[in-house]
């Protein structure tokens, strides 16, 4: 098995010894092929070496032009056995004219021209199939079994990565492609057989590899898997190097199919701008844009290494996508001046605003940093895309700007407010921007959510720290957030603060328990002292709350749409608004800090400070 494997490994040794393989098998059918034409051993050398010299550099000839050095110790089945006979009729053409005209043709008989490419043909099969059998199957023992769920065209590059230390059962064909319905020896089948095959196998992993895949297949595939502890494994690519992502699937879990319709917003002669881009959030949103085809998007943030691993996944998710315009932006949302050029140079049709500071510890130490990013920035944007007449504007806002307790929940409601103010003040307009809020809670695998530390926590630390043992949460996957944010934009008349139904609050200790056995590990206690990840609680933190809302008033209307409603809150008057605006900015300007807080508690945008 070593050998083998170093041999796989091995580019150069391989295709020699391939070579060597078909100089043999060329040799000896010449050679029997002449013993029985002439029904003797003792057969002419000079005949043989001739037709044996010829005959190898016709075939090497083909070899390298139809390129089979790419398939021949891969995989043997109906549609290489097709492929192999074409090779050999051209080579059996080829080999009768190259005697006929440089040699003399009288002097070999006609019926070797029959019978050595035949007697060639059952050689190279007998030798596919024994080299298969030992590459695939023959040395395999002890390793771990599979299934892989991917694209039909990716078959063979995936096999050859993972076939060294696993032993792969099936494929299912994510692209419903059945041309071939086995390769390696291994069966293909449909995505619909998934449940059939992992109820009917003793498989240890389930390896995805598809950059197209649908959430929503996704899920399932996830869900199946978790309920028949089987463990997930992702598989991705970089420059056609594959590897295999060290993570938990879980996010997928809590996509709900209810929420499935076609998105009626036609962007396709759009030019949308998107802050924040490079966010987890802004990031699902650009890719599920694109897939709209806008007539352009540009992406602006200040992370630099972020904008960099966003162009390059993009260039490879939309590798197929030739007409795709996208503009990446590297600028802090800050400068004013630089961001109305891109308004008016690009002629900006819809802005959606995912540019925000959101942890909450954090930003309770930093107060200015956190209302000049979140709040006066927005603001400042706003009025910006309201004087270009930006057609839609829609902000990303959270559920910790309902009656916030922390500093990071109070400039989330002063974006909330910022887009009332805007609406309030084009309400007459013809010409007019629509100002637009979509507030929803956790979205999973977030970098303002606590998910990425607990994977981190369970796969390399063995402890998961949790706040308190009642703390709830909203959860909801990315994929599912941005979807109905780009499902509320197409709702969208102005002023509407959409919701996001979050379904029910889950306990951040069952969504840990959950994680811990989606990675094939247990929880360590006292019932299971033998356990894998210890749980400890380690107390709240600054402004955190032990539950989470998303109404400010009791009181919310559906939509069209499954899980967006819209939430009947009241405005202000804009005189209020404006001097609520200019304090802040006041406060702000003269590093106030404590006359900043103090003002938001004791003015009526819902901040109670002394809460926790």
């Amino acid at each position: 098995m070593l050998l083998i494997n170093y041999i796989r490994k091995n580019s150069f040794l391989k295709l020699f010894l391939i070579l060597t393989n078909e100089y043999i098998i060329i040799t000896i059918s010449t050679w029997l092929s002449l013993v029985l034409r002439f029904e003797t051993f003792k057969i002419n050398l000079d005949q043989f070496i001739v037709l044996s010299t010829v005959s190898s550099l016709i075939y090497f000839t083909l070899f390298v032009f139809f390129k089979c050095h790419r398939q021949v110790h891969r995989y043997f089945n109906e549609k290489n056995i097709i492929f192999y006979f074409k090779i050999i009729l051209f080579y059996t053409i080829i080999l009768f004219f190259v005697i006929m005209i440089l040699f003399n043709y009288s002097s070999y008989p006609r019926s070797y021209f029959l019978i050595q490419p035949i007697i060639f043909l059952l050689f190279l099969f007998l030798n596919r199939l024994i080299v298969t059998f030992l590459l695939n199957t023959g040395y395999k023992k002890n390793v771990p079994e599979i299934i892989v769920y991917c694209p039909n065209n990716s078959m063979h590059s995936i096999y050859s990565f993972l076939n060294i230390n696993y032993k792969i059962e099936a494929f299912i064909d994510s692209s419903n492609d059945f041309s071939n319905r086995s390769i390696f020896n291994i069966p293909i089948y449909k995505p619909s057989e998934l449940t059939l095959i992992i109820n009917n196998s003793n498989i240890n992993f389930l390896f995805i590899y598809d950059k197209f895949l649908d959430i929503f297949d996704k899920k399932q595939i996830i869900q199946e898997s978790f309920k028949n502890k089987v463990i997930i494994k992702e598989i991705i690519s970089d420059n056609n190097n594959y590897r295999i992502k060290k993570d938990i699937e879980i996010g997928s879990l809590f996509f709900r199919e209810d929420n499935i319709h076609p998105i009626n917003l036609d962007i396709n002669s759009k030019v949308v701008l998107v802050t924040g881009g490079a966010g987890s959030i802004g990031y699902e949103l650009c890719k599920q844009i694109l897939k709209l085809k806008p007539k352009k998007l540009i992406i602006i943030d200040v992370n630099e290494l972020g904008l960099f691993n966003t162009e390059n996944k993009f260039k490879y998710i939309f590798s197929n996508y030739a007409d795709l315009k996208i503009s990446y932006v590297l600028q802090n949302i800050n400068d004013m001046d630089v961001l109305k050029n891109i308004i008016i140079d690009n002629k900006i049709d819809y802005v959606f605003h995912a540019a925000a500071y959101k942890h909450v510890p954090i930003l309770e130490n930093n107060v200015m940093s956190a209302f000049k990013n979140n709040f006066i920035n927005t603001y400042n944007l706003a009025l910006l895309c309201n004087e270009n007449s930006v057609e839609r504007f829609i902000l990303i806002s959270s559920d910790k700007a309902v009656r916030p307790t922390n500093i990071m929940g109070s400039t989330k409601r002063l974006q909330e407010l910022t887009i009332d103010y805007f609406h309030k003040v084009n309400f007459n307009k013809i010409k007019k921007t629509i100002f637009t809020k979509v507030r929803f809670g956790n979205v999973l695998e977030s970098s303002g959510s606590a998910i990425p530390l607990f994977k981190k926590q369970i796969l390399e630390d063995g402890i998961v720290t949790i706040t308190h043992p009642e703390i709830t949460r909203y959860f909801m996957s990315i994929e599912e957030a941005v979807y109905l944010v780009i499902q509320s934009t197409s709702l969208s008349k102005g002023g509407e603060t959409f919701l996001l139904d979050m379904g029910k609050p889950i306990k951040i200790i069952d969504l840990v328990h959950k994680m811990i056995g989606a990675a094939g590990l247990t929880v360590k206690s006292e019932d299971n002292t033998s356990g894998d990840i210890e749980i400890k609680f380690i107390g709240l933190r600054p402004g955190e709350k032990l539950y989470e809302e998303l109404l400010l008033e009791d009181d919310d209307s559906p939509t069209d749409f499954n899980n967006i409603y819209k939430s009947n809150e009241k405005f202000l008057d804009i005189k209020d608004y404006e001097s609520i605006f200019s304090s802040i900015f006041k406060y702000v300007d003269s590093d106030d800090i404590v006359g900043l807080k103090e003002f938001i508690k004791n003015t009526n945008i819902g901040y109670n400070i002394d809460k926790y």
